[in-house]
């Protein structure tokens, strides 16, 4: 078992700032996606890998008193302050932690599988955790779109030891569009998905995400033979409006479970 690279713990103000904004940045077509599934009153929801808890929040107020919403995470810090009386908070570890079977309207994930080189078992048990009919919505990336407006060779020198240093950490940063052929591997119905990829001038929310992403992952980088001034410099690009980035792309797939 892996341990998470990205742990809140090992350096929680910049985790922080990178979930705010990763919520900021994402939560608007997630919602789409949960809206479109059909969640309402009176669903049991379970948000798997909350995070920051802006999901978990926005589930609970649209599930409403009659509802439940369970919040799962290796660190739950961040969710402490939801006063909802409908949002349980648990620390769980979706890889060994047992779910309740069949237990829920709605399963929804971001920004986990990617990370977990045990992705296909983990989503066999969220999808055992609905319930017939329910419904599950998946939100993971691509880092393959990831690139500059113009050609760098420092950043496709950082770029190819992110990609390198996260293999070992067991991410697939590109899982985003196998997530459609995962769900349908397991068994749901009615399977849809949609990638979006940006452009956005630096300092903007994606370039922002992907150099504090850089800045927590810097010891990997430093040991797959970036210096310490080509990270500085790619973090110089990203701030830069002169300089845009496109993508990587956010995708999602949902469907119906049996």
């Amino acid at each position: 078992m892996t341990d998470y690279v990205l742990a809140q713990s090992a350096d929680q103000l910049t985790e922080r700032e990178r979930l705010t904004l990763i919520q900021a940045f994402q939560d608007s077509p997630t919602i789409r996606y949960l809206t479109a599934a059909g969640v309402s009153g009176g669903w049991h929801c379970l948000d798997a890998g909350a995070g920051g808890g802006s999901i978990t929040r926005w589930l609970a107020d649209r599930v409403g008193p009659s509802g439940t919403v369970l919040a799962t995470d290796l660190e739950t810090d961040m969710l402490a302050g939801i006063g909802a009386r409908n949002v349980t908070v648990q620390r769980h570890d979706v890889r060994t932690d047992p779910l309740p079977d069949k237990g829920f309207d709605l399963v929804h994930t971001r920004l986990l599988l990617t990370h977990l080189p045990e992705r296909d078992d983990v989503l066999g048990r969220l999808v055992a955790a609905v319930r017939a009919g329910g419904a599950i919505v998946l939100g993971d990336i691509d880092f393959g779109t990831l690139r500059l407006s113009r050609p760098d060779p420092t950043f496709d020198k950082v770029r190819a030891a992110f990609f390198a240093a996260v293999r070992l950490a067991g991410w697939d940063a590109e899982l985003g569009p196998k997530l459609p052929s995962m769900l349908e591997r397991h068994g749901v119905a009615g399977v849809e998905g949609e990638g979006l990829c940006g452009y956005q001038r630096g300092g903007a929310a994606a370039p922002t995400i992907m150099s504090l992403t850089l800045r927590r992952l810097r010891p990997l980088l430093l040991r797959e033979g970036v210096a310490e001034d080509e990270l500085d410099h790619v973090h110089g690009l990203l701030v830069d409006p002169a300089i845009a980035l496109h993508g990587p792309t956010l995708w999602a797939a949902w469907g119906t479970v049996g």
